[in-house]
């Protein structure tokens, strides 16, 4: 007992000395790293350009490294640096901290771009990700995680540390999509289960719920992911209505896309994200495309082919578009996030 008592106390003092951190702390330039800055002709649309940053798999990728005292824990403990597993979701904070939900790790990578650091989150034995589906940050760096097995979406601050349940009542039903209102400091959650959407305060309070199974405009058939426009609109992905809902009121909706494989038309919508300008981008996850469309709901292209190398997806999962135009695209059985820079 003594012996152990004093190997432990050696550890301790050694990650001590050595600066035990996740990783090093020089800040990373995704310009730098991202930096193919091809024009790809699969990923042409009309009224924007989408130029091809790169792709990144791990934190090595973005020159990421583990910091000494990490590799002497990692032989000790095993490795907190985890490989991208099937990332499910992808979203920023200030375009400074990037997260990306993992389904096969049950976990979300932090990567803080303007530190240099990489996290990995799970939650706490009792607080546990049990089957994560996508995420969001608010105001204040904040992560809330939907858990669509567990019922229940976890808090996480920017460095992976959990921060507990959402206390919702009464419970949610298998939560997936998430979005965050910027001006009213709210949340919207999909409930897939119970073919709604809810709305939430960031203490978990249920402000307001809306929708029922159906094929009208205002139901809905397993909703998934939301995106939340610079002007309050909701975009809903109506999965197995084939289509994106549109509201602002919650009363009148808008409705675009429809069965099918030709442009405009959407086989297995999942993630979706809104631009500044309005535009919205949809991920596709059987025909592994992206899809754009205009603020009118007009088609403006398909993007992406079948395949593994730049600008081709393996069941796209989510999109999402950063303060600084930034494109990032959860390739799922790729095991990578691909990014892109939008211009006009």
């Amino acid at each position: 007992m003594m012996i152990r008592r004093w190997f432990l106390k050696y550890l301790v003092l050694s990650a001590t000395v050595l600066g035990m951190c996740h990783c090093a702390s020089t800040p990373v330039s995704m310009d730098g790293l991202l930096s193919s800055r091809e024009t790809l002709d699969w990923m042409e649309i009309d009224g924007l350009s989408l130029t091809y940053l790169g792709a990144f798999s791990s934190p090595q990728d973005l020159g990421i490294f583990p910091g000494a005292g990490e590799k002497f824990m990692a032989l000790i403990w095993g490795s907190r640096v985890h490989p991208m597993g099937t990332p499910a979701a992808v979203c920023t904070w200030d375009d400074r901290v990037l997260a990306v939900v993992d389904r096969y790790w049950n976990g979300v990578h932090f990567y803080d771009i303007e530190t240099g650091k990489y996290h990995f989150g799970q939650g706490a034995k009792a607080c546990r990700l049990i089957s994560p589906v996508d995420a969001v940050f608010d105001t204040d760096g904040i992560l809330y995680v939907t858990d669509s097995e567990a019922n229940t979406i976890i808090k996480f601050d920017p460095l992976g540390r959990c921060l507990g349940f959402l206390p919702v009542q009464p419970v949610l039903q298998q939560p997936t999509g998430i979005c965050f209102n910027e001006i009213s400091g709210e949340l919207y959650v999909a409930e897939t289960g119970a073919h709604r959407i809810a709305r939430l305060s960031l203490r978990g309070e249920r402000i307001a719920v809306f929708g029922e199974r159906g094929i009208e405009p205002g139901q809905f058939n397993y909703p998934v992911h939301l995106a939340m426009g610079s002007d309050e609109t909701l975009y809903i992905c109506d999965a197995m209505n084939f289509r994106i809902q549109v509201t602002r009121d919650f009363k009148n909706f808008r409705v675009m896309g429809f069965p099918g494989d030709q442009p405009g038309a959407l086989a297995k919508p999942k993630g979706l994200a809104v631009d500044g300008h309005g535009r919205i981008v949809v991920a596709d996850a059987y025909l592994d495309i992206i899809q754009f469309f205009s603020p009118s709901g007009e088609t403006l292209g398909m993007a992406g082919r079948p395949g593994n190398g730049p600008g081709e997806f393996c069941s796209p999962s989510d999109v999402w578009i950063s303060g600084n135009h930034r494109l990032y695209i959860a390739d799922a059985y790729n095991q990578r996030i691909q990014v892109f820079q939008i211009g006009d």
